[in-house]
């Protein structure tokens, strides 16, 4: 299966490649064909999986980080580094880095959640529900980068395409402002306003 390019916030890309088991039945197939005529002149295994997941440069293609199956664990190399974790270890590992990818952040009065799902939702410090749910950051970051320099809840919603409205408008200039990954501040309370920074 040829790698996917990826990139993530300015960080440089990285070229994944996934194991056959992740390829579709097809690919399977011809890759196991390939395997068979080719294990069967090859030495003994040595008891490590394909790597399930590979992560490449895109500059130099040689591995950043390679997660392959042991018979009793799991073997992570990053770098030059390779651990071999146990089941347990592991485990605690893959829910740590859900936990990562689907994180919850709060600040004065909103919060943000990076959904398991890649949704990003918006809410009211200490509620439950969210008051507003986009399909990724980036939507939110592409509305932000439509608003004026400075801008308020009529703003929001002009700019969000009929995508917000009511008290949410409110809260998404709130949240812009709180938020660090955005370049804004509060410089109005009534009407609540915010403006870009330079």
């Amino acid at each position: 299966m040829p790698p996917q390019e990826r990139t993530c916030n300015g960080v440089p890309p990285l070229l994944i490649a996934f194991s056959a088991s992740e390829a579709s039945p097809s690919e399977t197939d011809e890759a196991s064909r390939s395997r068979s005529s080719t294990d069967e002149a090859s030495t003994p295994s040595s008891g490590v999986d394909d790597p399930v997941l590979s992560l490449s440069s895109a500059d130099d293609g040689d591995p950043v980080l390679s997660v392959s199956g042991v018979d009793d664990g799991v073997v992570v190399s990053v770098d030059d580094a390779t651990v071999t974790l146990d089941r347990a270890d592991a485990a605690a590992l893959r829910a740590a880095v859900g936990e990562a990818v689907a994180r919850r952040r709060t600040f004065l009065r909103t919060g943000c959640e990076h959904r398991p799902d890649g949704t990003y939702a918006v809410f009211r410090r200490g509620a439950d529900e969210p008051a507003k749910v986009f399909d990724d950051r980036a939507s939110l970051a592409a509305l932000y980068e439509r608003l004026p320099e400075r801008f308020d809840a009529s703003a929001v919603a002009a700019h969000a395409a009929g995508e917000v409205s009511g008290s949410r408008r409110h809260l998404l200039v709130r949240h812009l402002a709180e938020h660090p990954g955005f370049d804004c501040e509060l410089v109005c309370r009534n009407p609540l306003t915010a403006a870009k920074t330079p």
